[in-house]
């Protein structure tokens, strides 16, 4: 989420009005709150749990304090609680990924909204983080869009400081395995021009999908794009129906779901789904209430959206919206494009 034009301004550039109360009709719902409030936190299912990284824990009238204690989120009973050990590091718009009983940070940005590179891991067994290799050296960012097919991670684009989109990308060897070291870092194929807060997904056949987020001024994109296996430059698709950064995004049933993001000026409501076999964008129920600074993840074919802010302030919130992809039949005229 491009939040470092609201704190340039400090909060003048704070727009909508108070969003209208949630219902709970149709494919979203309200689950439980979190124990903490949360904002631009990293993201990741775990089994059948959602693990919640970092990000804002307060509000800017309240000292915007960065938190480095991680939350866990039961899916069967819908019950938080603390994850120890806290994370090394205090950051916001990290890259999460979880392998089995082990967490990945993948780098993220600092109070100051400046690309820190170090990585680190976590086994939840032994509960001791330990140090990887971090990005080399010039390639460091947070805000990127993150695909996670095993062994590696792959990070699109990003951030490296408060208003910096990139356009290159990274992939890192998690396992260790064949000889090699875990956290060995290449570069991939750059994108066709700068972005952060992208969404992004891998599809069966091992193309990359990456769709909308903001450019280098904090400008929303509606494009899509696509890097075939051994490619050495992206193809353009079908745009997104709404241009958007910073949207909550996750595989479902074989789609890419992008729900809430921001504009320029608002948070959004509006959530779509893309196919990446037949190239098309299906407009989906609108969430509730507007959603920006929040990531999602996915258990048992469910969107989770923990946190976030319902409009461009730094206000972070604890309510957790629920998607479900097969309560959007019957929804009335979902269009597609």
């Amino acid at each position: 989420m491009t939040w470092s034009r609201c704190l340039a301004l400090a909060l003048l550039c704070a727009c909508g009005d108070e969003p209208m109360p949630p219902d709970d009709s149709g494919p979203w719902r309200l689950t439980t709150e979190m124990p903490g409030r949360r904002l631009e936190a990293g993201v990741v299912a775990m089994g059948t749990q959602v693990v919640v990284v970092g990000g804002y824990s307060t509000s800017l009238e309240e000292g915007l304090e960065i938190t480095r204690t991680m939350l866990l989120f039961d899916t069967f009973d819908a019950s938080w609680k603390e994850l120890p050990p806290e994370v090394p590091v205090a950051w916001t718009h990290p890259a999460v990924v979880s392998v089995g009983g082990s967490l990945f940070v993948l780098g993220g940005l600092d109070r100051d909204l400046v690309a820190q590179g170090e990585s680190y891991l976590l086994d939840l067994g032994g509960r001791v983080w330990e140090r990887l290799t971090p990005m080399p050296a010039g390639l460091e960012r947070g805000a990127a869009a993150v695909v996670h097919e095993p062994p590696f991670a792959y990070l699109f684009g990003g951030s490296q400081q408060a208003r910096g989109a990139i356009a290159t990308n990274l992939a890192v060897d998690l396992s260790g395995n064949n000889g090699t070291t875990r956290g060995l870092w290449a570069e991939l194929p750059p994108l066709p021009s700068p972005r952060s807060h992208a969404a992004a997904a891998r599809m069966e056949d091992g193309t990359f999908i990456v769709a909308g987020g903001t450019d280098d001024e904090g400008r929303p994109l509606a494009e899509t794009i696509a890097l075939a296996p051994n490619a050495t430059a992206w193809t353009v698709r079908s745009p997104m129906p709404t241009a958007r950064g910073g949207c909550a995004y996750g595989i479902v049933y074989g789609q890419l779901i992008c729900a809430g993001g921001e504009t320029e000026t608002e948070a959004l409501t509006a959530v779509e789904a893309y196919n990446p076999t037949t190239d098309l964008w299906t407009v989906l129920p609108d969430l509730p209430e507007p959603r920006a600074g929040v990531h999602g993840a996915v258990v048992g074919q469910r969107l989770y959206l923990p946190g976030g802010a319902s409009a461009l302030r730094f206000e972070p919130m604890a309510s957790v919206y629920e998607f479900t992809l097969l309560d959007t039949i019957g929804q009335g005229d979902l269009g597609s494009r």
